[in-house]
């Protein structure tokens, strides 16, 4: 599993803000969907 390292959307930039969230929600999801 790669290890998801959330990064501050002001370190990101304002642009890229939305992408860390996204990629928040999207690892998330997948691993709620994953059988434990």
């Amino acid at each position: 599993m790669i290890p998801y390292r959330p990064v501050p959307p002001l370190a990101a930039g304002p642009r890229k803000g939305w992408a860390s969230v996204l990629a928040a929600v999207v690892m998330a999801a997948f691993l709620g969907v994953q059988p434990q």
